[in-house]
């Protein structure tokens, strides 16, 4: 999923973003980084800064933590 992400920040600096960019869509993030969930009242969000090569930043709620460590 490395490789595709990088694919998805060079699109993104071809269109001029700088900062990075927040995954909110539940099918986006699956696709940009692997990690299958099911959508719930619960925000779930992955944001891929642009400066930082291979770093994801999860935004999620505590329940969901060893979904996301695991």
């Amino acid at each position: 999923y490395q490789e595709k992400v990088g694919r998805i920040k060079g699109e993104a600096r071809a269109r001029g973003v700088d900062g990075g960019i927040l995954l909110t869509n539940r099918w986006n993030i699956i696709y940009a980084t692997g990690l299958f969930h099911s959508t719930t009242e619960r925000p779930f969000a992955c944001f891929l800064p642009m400066d930082q090569e291979g770093a994801c930043i999860w935004l999620h709620p505590y329940l969901d933590e060893e979904l996301v460590r695991g």
